[in-house]
């Protein structure tokens, strides 16, 4: 429940947990999905759609009052979520409109669940009208709002798929009693485009990501719409100017206000599921030249969607999320924004930026492994844990392996000549002694001198009865030691760089303290500054263009995340050192 703390103020889950075993003794079809172990502990299987049914069916009826029955080839909503996102609308509209009179919010696609309407009229005593495309989604929405006696505040209107959720609203060819006033908007799009989408094999970025924890049940018209959320919410927008532009005047008549509204919508929302979808978005908003946009996070368990408000109104305000709240007092990721031009990178993408940081920590000895990002965000972040430092004072250790390396080869070199010259000398030192050479075997490796009594020598060689202890005979075990160091040098120098000689081959040492253990994030941004006009296609061109204009081009960008260690200023001293070598 990492998310948990940023969940709306007063969301009834924020501090109270479901309690499982509470909900079991209560309700008879929820302690029948429920699984105990010999401990007592109750449990649910995520991955069975009933299951989710069942808890989110003794959620609603045990905090809210609500009897709902969710069909398993349905959406089954979770309540938390849902309850967020009424809990954002009631901050919203608190903000214009005046206590103790009607609110009528306009639902785009209400579900078969009928969550927020449901939710929305029996908390608040809202007015809602809702749109739906799908025939059994719309029988049973209707069934549900009839269960629970909410007809006088909940309508519901079938619409077809090709037909817009205001014009329905407002036109009354398409409506046998059209709406005069809306105080709001909200829809919760689909976020998929198409199957692939769906599955991810197009936006995870890891093909090793691991399985969801949780299952859906959503039909293919409640999870994909032609182009994806951000087109949805672009045909959205477009309706909002259209109506907008309709909002009648409040005229004064012999002394007393006579309400001529036509039209009067005040705040459209909607709630975004993927993040990169925020920032196109935020571009159509402005390229439609709407004055007020606000984003604001929905956080609950470990989800997170995001809200998007706009407004043509001058005299509404937009609230802050408890995430951009407490994390003001957070102590932020570093981060490196990069050049658009990397010599080091065979392409300026994500992926390839996450391959050349899995080498360099590997370089480093670092601990380096993929861990799966939220399944809204997509691909994956690196987990670094580092028990020494490899990273400061690189350049100079380089130089000085380089420098050692020839050094020793110089060594080397210089010694065998010096071992030929002896022998050479000591040879004809034995012919001047009348020694007979010949009788030395010419294939012993041997060039040692044979040992002469000598007295006058005496003085200057080791008695064979001076004990051996303090003669140093690691000479020899020493310079082979040093030359086998020299050959393997060379060998390395053939499959790694030069920088990568004075860390060896084998990982840190993860079961020592770690220095560092971090996270490492790296993202392309969208460019969200207005560009000129002849390199963006208008929102009245081929929609195709205008979507695959949105696709991101910013800059990459490496954020680190310090999670535990000995040393928090490494986390900067690593960034740095990723600087200097990203060129």
């Amino acid at each position: 429940m990492a998310l948990n703390k940023y969940m709306h103020p007063r969301n009834v889950y924020r501090s109270h947990k479901p309690q499982f075993k509470q909900l079991a003794q209560k309700y008879p079809f929820f302690k029948a999905v429920i699984q105990e172990d010999e401990e007592g502990r109750i449990s649910l299987d995520f991955k069975v759609p009933s299951h989710l049914a069942a808890l989110s069916k003794a959620l609603l009826l045990n905090d809210f009052g609500l009897d709902l029955e969710f069909p398993l080839d349905r959406l089954v909503p979770t309540v938390p979520l849902r309850l967020n996102y009424i809990l954002w609308l009631e901050d919203i509209i608190q903000s214009f409109h005046p206590p103790g009179t009607p609110v009528t919010v306009l639902d785009v696609g209400v579900g078969a669940s009928c969550i927020y309407p449901l939710l929305g009229s029996k908390k608040n005593g809202w007015r809602f009208v809702g749109t739906e495309i799908d025939a059994r989604n719309y029988a049973v929405a209707v069934e549900s709002i009839a269960r629970n006696s909410l007809q006088h505040l909940i309508r519901i209107i079938q619409i077809k798929e090709s037909d817009s959720s205001m014009d329905a609203v407002f036109n009354s060819d398409l409506s046998s009693a059209p709406v005069s006033n809306l105080t709001a908007v909200m829809a919760n799009p689909p976020f998929y485009c198409d199957a692939s989408d769906v599955t991810g094999s197009v936006t995870s970025r890891s093909i090793t990501r691991p399985s969801a924890k949780t299952v859906s049940s959503a039909a293919r018209h409640e999870s994909q719409t032609l182009g994806g959320e951000v087109f949805f919410c672009m045909r959205l927008a477009r309706d909002s100017v259209k109506y907008a532009t309709r909002v009648g005047q409040v005229q004064h008549v012999f002394g007393r206000f006579l309400s001529c509204f036509r039209t009067a919508i005040n705040v459209f929302t909607v709630m975004l599921g993927k993040k990169s979808s925020v920032v196109p978005f935020k571009r159509i908003l402005r390229k439609l030249k709407i004055p007020k946009v606000s984003v604001y996070e929905l956080c609950q368990g470990r989800i997170m969607r995001w809200g998007v408000a706009w407004t043509f109104q001058p005299n509404v305000e937009f609230p802050e999320s408890e995430f951009r709240r407490l994390r003001k007092f957070e102590k932020p990721p570093l981060t490196l924004v990069l050049p658009p031009h990397l010599s080091c990178l065979p392409s300026y993408t994500v992926e390839a930026l996450l391959d050349w940081l899995r080498a360099e920590f590997k370089q480093l000895r670092m601990k380096c492994i993929d861990q799966k990002n939220r399944a809204e965000i997509g691909g994956v972040h690196l987990s670094i844990c580092a028990t020494e430092n490899t990273w400061t004072h690189s350049r100079r250790k380089r130089r000085e392996a380089e420098r050692l390396a020839r050094s020793q080869l110089s060594d080397t070199s210089v010694n065998s000549d010096t071992q030929l010259t002896e022998a050479r000398t000591e040879g004809e030192s034995k012919q001047n002694n009348g020694l007979q050479l010949s009788s030395v075997d010419p294939t012993s490796t041997n060039l040692k001198r044979p040992h002469v009594e000598n007295p006058t020598e005496r003085s200057g060689c080791i008695s064979p009865d001076t004990p051996l202890d303090g003669v140093d005979t690691s000479t020899e075990t020493k310079r082979s030691r040093i030359q086998e160091i020299c050959d393997e040098g060379e060998a390395w120098m053939d499959d790694f760089s030069p920088s990568e000689l004075h860390v060896g081959i084998h990982c840190s040492d993860v079961s020592a303290s770690p220095i560092i253990r971090a996270d490492i994030f790296v993202e392309q941004h969208a460019h969200d500054e207005p560009e000129s006009a002849v390199n963006q296609p208008e929102l009245d061109d081929d929609e195709d263009a205008v979507l695959h204009s949105l696709k991101p081009t910013g800059p990459l960008v490496i954020k680190i995340a310090f999670v535990e260690g000995s040393c928090r200023e490494a986390a900067n001293q690593i960034l740095c050192y990723l600087k200097n070598r990203l060129r």
